[in-house]
């Protein structure tokens, strides 16, 4: 009934949040710290220390965007390539070009939660309007009905007003 449609709007609701959610900035980073062997001094350890911290950002278009900072000081010598005391700071752009640009999955499904969400809000409006008419209807059936217990009882004092001064 009322409480199912009112339900189902808030869930419709929710899902268009969840949907919206693909395009919230995302902030990744990857930090470490490594001890390796050092390649200059046999025997002697080196100190590996690096962070990758990045933030993106999508769009709906598709495309999305990134900023990030690599920072790895003193490090020549390791898998990881050093940057300095300073660090790298880089950004681009991701721009699909065969598929998913303007219109992708992503714009897609959150449309079509948005639609939902609407016909969540149509439905539970028209779920009220019904449960309104079926009380409204209800209602006048028992007055109708009180009604006729009325009239039927004064049928009956009448006939057995009748009844009496005939007989």
């Amino acid at each position: 009934g009322l409480e199912a449609a009112k339900n189902l709007e808030k869930m419709a609701s929710a899902n268009r949040l969840e949907k919206q959610g693909v395009c919230d900035p995302l902030l990744s980073t990857e930090s470490g710290y490594t001890r390796m062997q050092n390649t200059s001094r046999i025997g002697g350890a080196k100190r590996v220390l690096f962070n990758y911290p990045k933030v993106e950002i999508p769009f709906r278009s598709g495309v999305r965007t990134f900023a990030q900072y690599r920072y790895n000081p003193n490090s020549a010598q390791s898998p990881y390539i050093e940057t300095g005391e300073g660090g790298e700071y880089s950004g681009g752009l991701y721009v699909p070009l065969l598929r998913g640009l303007i219109h992708n999955e992503q714009s897609f499904n959150e449309k079509e939660a948005k639609f939902g969400e609407q016909i969540a809000t149509q439905t539970f409006a028209l779920t009220r309007l019904d449960t309104l008419l079926r009380a409204g209807t209800i209602y006048w059936h028992w007055v109708a009905a009180n009604q006729k217990i009325k009239v039927s009882t004064a049928i009956l004092e009448l006939a057995e007003l009748v009844a009496k001064i005939s007989g």
